[in-house]
């Protein structure tokens, strides 16, 4: 086997050459480890007993760098209160602002650092003598004038700059506390330092007389066998190089992506694969620049020409360049799309508020005036209808043309909505902001050619002024819109309206009550609660009439005389209708329905406004209401008043039709059309409800009870049952029992309440 590895020596001759101990290692070899290794343990020793000195060492410096610090921050503390007194004499900061200074800077002269002193016992003598004047001045700020601030400044600057001049000179005392301990330190380090390179130069000539005595004999031992492997080991490096090369590269390459695709920078993309590239491949040495049309190209260069390797490198870095650049076009096209409309190229409402409020941050900062001017095509929707959708478009790219070529580079325009524009017009005054917009405006009245007919546009417009006392860009939003709003009301046709706070105030006011009960439906604010209807006879209630109430926060419950007029001019009294429909019947199902006795079971009395019922489907809804709440359609009561029955033939058919569903329907409010009781028979009703305005004492009148009785006899005739509204003392349940009346309800028995509590209050009325 020995002959097969090589010119190994036959027979005996090689065990002779181990016998000798050629290999064995020598006794001054032994020595010379033995020497090497005592003064390896005395470094080790010499160290630990120096790393135990130098934490001491680090111990007492760290002391001395609290103080240090303490004094710092005394000393910034102390220049703030300098400060505090100079703006106090530029009538910038308060007294109380002075004062607060000055307790601060107590605080830091009261705190104790590591050394066990606080920082005031640290501070110069100087310092310390010249804190109670200090003290004294600031005492003595409280009785001067505004007007007097700097003349008293003046009087006192000597004792400022002598306690400025002790604040400089902390810095001295502080070196002077450090200087003599940091040269004790230093001087230690260095004799430990010095003993410490003595030994290590022992032992780097005992290890280097050793090694190069050893590696002699293990050189000459080896040196035929070194050479025969040498070959193999350099094809084999290679061979591991390229994979090693590889396999980075592949790490290099899937780094490079996921920067790409978690959105870094394209720059710091480029810099990391530089960086790594240079690692990777010093031979080779790439470089990105930017062409003329914006791409990022790469650059090669190499000492001779490019290997497989490097080409396959260079290849790598093209595709992830290719994919970077992809990514950075569509990231462009997204941000444009989010900040600019796509049809006319202005900026979108979005990027207008952020224009809005970078100018008035620049015109609070240079005293100038904001106006933000919003434009409006008129009869745009009949271009639209008329002419089409991409006629329309064709226009307000037209509009948008003529905003872009006559704004000026202070200006900024947008496309706030389908046909609304907006401009922000910075200017030196009012005036000037004003000329400038009714320019804009006169300038985007033009002649064209829609669809091939000649067409004449012209704008409405809307202009509100920064307000000084008001620096919200949402408020001149709202203003602006206030005053566009108006240029287009059809009582003033002006065009161009300027919003004038004192004049509008009452319009914007209405607005707010407006927008308060659009959020006060969307957001559940309208509550439903329940007033019982009791049986005069024992006191049991019958039923329960729905009254709507609104939990308004910050407000408390709002009473429907309140809010209901609001309502109306809202456009949404139908809609609240519908909600107090569906609940007031999801209420009689989950909880009106187990209430009452066996015999007796409450039904729920739901008002209708007038607007309802001229709503074509209105019965429609509340039947299907009916049946989808599982509710009983006896158990239901809708109140109409008798003029809207009287007047409109629409509303009674719709009442008829719910009336033959199974619906009992009441007619509410009765006395102001007493005078057409007379057709009270053709109409379809169940219940008369006489109107709290017949009960005006406390106790009633013989007028009172003749009205009353007459209204019974007639509701009798009709076979209607009557039901008196507004009792709120026993006198009048007594005087309506005597007359024979059998229901009734009022504050008497109950106010209204939320449905959570009719268990409880019908629980005591039925003992």
């Amino acid at each position: 086997m020995a002959n097969r590895l090589g010119k190994w020596p036959k027979g005996r001759r090689g065990s002779k050459e181990l016998g000798d101990g050629s290999l064995a290692p020598k006794w001054g070899q032994i020595g010379l480890a033995g020497l090497l290794l005592g003064s390896i343990i005395m470094l080790i020793a010499s160290s630990v007993s120096s790393m135990q000195v130098h934490q001491l060492e680090a111990r007492q410096i760290l002391a001395e760098e609290s103080d240090a610090s303490a004094l710092i921050f005394v000393q910034r503390e102390s220049f703030n209160t300098i400060v505090a007194i100079n703006d106090w004499s530029d009538g910038i900061v308060t007294t109380r602002d002075v004062q607060i200074a000055r307790a601060l800077l107590g605080q830091r002269l009261g705190v104790v650092t590591s050394s066990g002193r606080t920082t005031y016992e640290q501070t110069t003598q100087g310092y310390q003598n010249s804190l109670p004047r200090l003290d004294a001045l600031i005492r003595s700020m409280t009785s001067v004038n505004a007007t007097q601030r700097e003349e008293f400044t003046k009087i006192h600057q000597e004792l400022l700059t002598h306690f400025r001049e002790q604040v400089i000179h902390l810095n001295s005392k502080f070196e002077k506390l450090s200087r003599s301990q940091i040269l004790q330190v230093a001087d230690a380090r260095a004799v430990a330092e010095q003993q410490q390179a003595g030994l290590l130069l022992l032992i780097l000539f005992l290890g280097i007389g050793l090694s190069v005595w050893l590696a002699v004999d293990i050189v000459s031992q080896y040196k035929r066998t070194s050479r025969m492997l040498r070959e193999q080991r350099v094809t084999l490096e290679d061979t591991q190089r390229r994979v090693l090369m590889l396999h980075d590269l592949e790490e290099a390459g899937r780094g490079w992506l996921a920067a790409v695709s978690s959105g870094v920078k394209s720059h710091l993309v480029l810099k990391q694969m530089k960086d790594e590239l240079t690692k990777l491949m010093p031979a080779l040495t790439l470089d990105f620049i930017t062409n003329h049309k914006g791409e990022i190209v790469l650059v090669t260069k190499a000492l001779t020409e490019l290997t497989d390797e490097q080409k396959l490198v260079t290849a790598r870095v093209q595709e992830v360049i290719q994919i970077m650049a992809t990514r950075d076009e569509s990231q462009r096209a997204l941000e444009y799309q989010r900040d600019f409309d796509p049809l006319t190229q202005l900026p979108n409402r979005d990027m207008f508020a952020k224009n809005a409020e970078v100018a008035l941050r620049i015109a609070q900062r240079n005293q100038r005036v904001v106006g933000m001017l919003l434009l409006d095509i008129d009869r745009f929707n009949d271009v639209n209808s008329s002419l089409g959708y991409a006629i329309g478009d064709d226009l307000l790219v037209q509009v948008a043309h003529r905003l872009t070529v006559r704004t000026n580079a202070h200006e900024q325009a947008a496309r706030l909505s389908a046909d609304e524009f907006g401009v922000l017009i910075t200017g030196q005054d009012a005036a000037a902001v004003v000329a400038r917009a009714q320019s804009l405006f006169n300038d985007l009245t033009f002649r064209t050619e829609l669809g091939g007919f000649p067409a004449e546009i012209s704008m409405s417009a809307g202009l509100s002024l920064y307000d000084p006392k008001s620096r919200d860009t949402t408020d001149l939003a709202r203003c602006a819109a206030m005053a566009i709003y108006l240029a287009k009301a059809p009582d003033e046709r002006r065009g161009f309206v300027i919003y004038d706070r004192e004049k509008h105030e009452s319009i914007m006011n209405t607005w707010h009550e407006e927008l308060a009960v659009r959020n006060a439906m969307r957001s559940g604010e309208f509550k439903v609660y329940f007033q019982p209807i009791v049986d005069l006879g024992n006191g049991h209630p019958v039923g329960v009439e729905a009254l709507v109430r609104w939990e308004r926060p910050g407000f408390g419950l709002i009473m429907p005389n309140e809010f209901l007029p609001t309502v109306q001019r809202a456009g949404i009294m139908v809609e609240l209708g519908w909600l107090i429909i569906e609940d007031s019947l999801k209420a009689w199902r989950n909880t009106i329905s187990h209430l009452g006795t066996d015999d007796v079971k409450p039904y729920v009395s739901i008002n209708v406004d007038s607007l309802q019922l001229l709503e074509p489907n209105f019965a429609d809804f509340v039947m299907s209401s009916v049946q989808r709440n599982q509710v009983n359609a006896r158990s239901v009561v809708l109140e109409v008043t008798e003029y809207t029955l009287v007047n409109d033939p629409v509303s009674l058919e719709q009442i008829r039709t719910l009336r033959d569903f199974g619906i009992r329907i009441a007619i509410d409010d009765f006395g102001s059309g007493y005078n057409n009781l007379g057709q009270a028979h053709q109409l379809p009703l169940n219940i008369l409800k006489i109107d709290r305005t017949f009960l005006p004492d406390p106790v009633l009148s013989p007028k009172s009870i003749k009205l009353i009785t007459d209204i019974k006899a007639i509701a009798e005739g009709l076979d209607l049952a009557v039901i008196v509204e507004g009792v709120e003392t026993v006198a009048v349940a007594d005087a309506l029992r005597e007359i024979g009346l059998r229901y009734a309800q009022g504050y008497l028995y109950s106010r209204a309440i939320p449905e959570d509590e009719l268990a409880i209050w019908f629980g005591h009325a039925s003992v």
